[in-house]
């Protein structure tokens, strides 16, 4: 809710952290700071950013790993000509842009507050740790709208919102036309949770699992990322594996590792695995996890979700990065894996 402040074109919105921020009537130049913050930003207008944090501009952080980030790719040149300002802590290189506002997902009222005072430019107050599942979508509309009031783009918020929904809709469609015998005993490995991943660090909440057949063999647990043992893999003998992109390699090392044990699963003795984008990079890649649904929908039950892939993982990409180049094949060349079939030489 936008509230008029009666002075000098002011209005104030309340963010995410429940803080009232006085903004300008007119936000043009905007510092996005801390995991989440920019990429959110560059759903609606990539351009008013004019300083990101020092892991979005590369000056930090893993340099194999920058593309992972999906945004990133997307708008890699506008990122680049932006101004390092470090981070959220970073109060002289953040004021020195004299941006209207600042956008971080920095935790803490107070430390907002602090930052707020210390740089003289209002800061809203977003949230990384919005996970992208059934149970929180409301909490990242909520959000969605947010940026698009401080930025004057309601109905850009609106676009994404609903877009996001129809294709929840359309999951939900193809999975309420499965049956028992449809449902498949699945394991995803190698998420990327704290920077770093490997194959027995996986979740019992994995979003492509519950929108379609997948039966997830990880406990239902509130513990993210959930680090599987190695017996309980082979007891609940996964009929799929899924690799997260992000880290691919040492999956792929580790079943030929562990070979005397894991090759007995039925997913690898029958050459059933499969790679999918990365889950997270500097906080969720939302878009990347939709695609992910519809991707593991169509190898399980390709009967019931029939659809041409690529052309629905390009739309989902349009509909987060409009006006861009951005594409399946293009991200995927970006990082160097897709989705897809792994070849058994890969594993075995």
């Amino acid at each position: 809710m936008t509230k008029d402040d009666g002075n000098s074109g002011d209005r104030t919105v309340t963010d995410i952290r429940g803080r009232e921020v006085s903004i300008p009537g007119e936000v043009n130049k905007v510092v996005c700071v801390s995991a989440g913050a920019l990429r959110m930003v560059s759903y609606f207008d990539i351009d008013r950013v004019v300083g990101v944090d020092s892991m979005d501009k590369g000056t930090s952080g893993s340099p194999a790993n920058y593309n992972l980030a999906v945004y990133r790719v997307a708008y890699g040149d506008k990122i680049k000509s932006a101004t390092d300002v470090g981070g959220a802590s970073s109060f002289k290189e953040i004021t020195d842009t004299k941006a209207d506002v600042i956008f971080t997902t920095t935790e803490g009222v107070e430390t907002l507050n602090d930052i707020q005072n210390k740089t003289g430019i209002p800061v809203i107050g977003l949230r990384a740790e919005v996970y992208f599942d059934l149970d929180s979508l409301q909490t990242f509309s909520k959000q969605m709208r947010l940026i698009g009031e401080v930025l004057g783009m309601n109905d850009r918020a609106e676009q994404l919102v609903k877009g996001i929904n129809d294709l929840f809709t359309e999951l939900e469609t193809y999975k309420l036309s499965a049956s028992a015998s449809d449902l498949q005993k699945s394991y995803v490995c190698g998420l990327m949770t704290g920077m770093n991943g490997n194959f027995y660090k996986t979740t019992g909440h994995y979003l492509p699992f519950s929108t379609t057949v997948g039966l997830n063999i990880a406990p239902d647990v509130a513990q993210a990322p959930y680090i599987i043992n190695q017996k309980d893999i082979v007891d609940q003998a996964p009929q799929y594996i899924f690799v997260d992109d992000a880290n691919y390699a040492s999956c792929m090392s580790t079943m030929k590792t562990d070979s005397a044990t894991l090759g007995e699963i039925p997913a690898i003795a029958n050459g059933k695995v499969y790679s999918l984008l990365p889950y997270k990079y500097y906080n969720t890649n939302y878009e990347a996890e939709l695609i992910n649904c519809f991707a593991v929908g169509s190898i399980l039950a390709p009967s019931i979700y029939s659809y041409n892939l690529n052309e629905k993982a390009d739309q989902i990409f349009q509909l987060f990065f409009p006006g861009t180049s951005m594409t399946l094949a293009s991200y995927t060349s970006a990082i160097g894996h897709g989705i897809g079939l792994v070849n058994e030489s890969e594993y075995k």
